[in-house]
C-alpha cells in the first residue's frame, strides 16, 4: 500500500511580505522535489506528472498553487503573483510591476495577499 505524505501550511501571524518568501521557497523546493528546474515557470508544470505522484505533499501543493493560479485569480492577480511570489529574486516577463505603482497595482497587489492569506 503506497503510503501518503501530508502536510499542513499555515501563516501564524506573519505579515504579508513574509508569507510570500515562504510560497516562493515551498514552491521553489516542491519543483526540485519532482525532479524540476528551481527556475521552471507555472505553465510548464506538467499536470499529468503531478497527478501521478499523488502520495507526495509536494505534488499536491503544486496542484493547489496552480489550481489558485488559474482559478482564484483575475489576470493581474496572476501577474502579480507570478512576479512577486513565485518567481520572487528572478527574471520573469512582468519584472517592472512592482516599480509601477499605479492604483490599480496597488489595489490588486493588496487583494492577492488577501487571497493568499485566506486560500494557503
Amino acid at each position: 500500500m503506497m503510503e501518503i505524505e501530508s502536510v499542513e501550511i499555515s501563516f501564524a501571524k506573519r505579515n504579508p511580505y513574509e508569507e510570500t518568501l515562504i510560497l516562493n521557497a515551498l514552491y521553489r523546493h516542491a519543483l526540485m522535489d519532482l525532479g524540476y528546474s528551481m527556475d521552471e515557470h507555472i505553465e510548464n508544470i506538467d499536470m499529468l506528472r503531478l497527478f501521478s505522484h499523488m502520495n507526495l505533499a509536494s505534488s499536491r501543493f503544486l496542484l493547489k498553487v496552480m489550481s489558485f493560479y488559474s482559478n482564484a485569480l483575475t489576470p493581474l492577480e496572476q501577474r502579480i503573483f507570478y512576479t512577486e511570489v513565485l518567481e520572487k529574486g528572478r527574471h520573469y516577463l512582468w519584472w517592472w510591476f512592482e516599480y509601477a505603482n499605479t492604483k490599480e497595482y496597488a489595489l490588486a497587489a493588496h487583494c492577492l495577499r488577501e487571497k493568499i492569506a485566506r486560500y494557503f
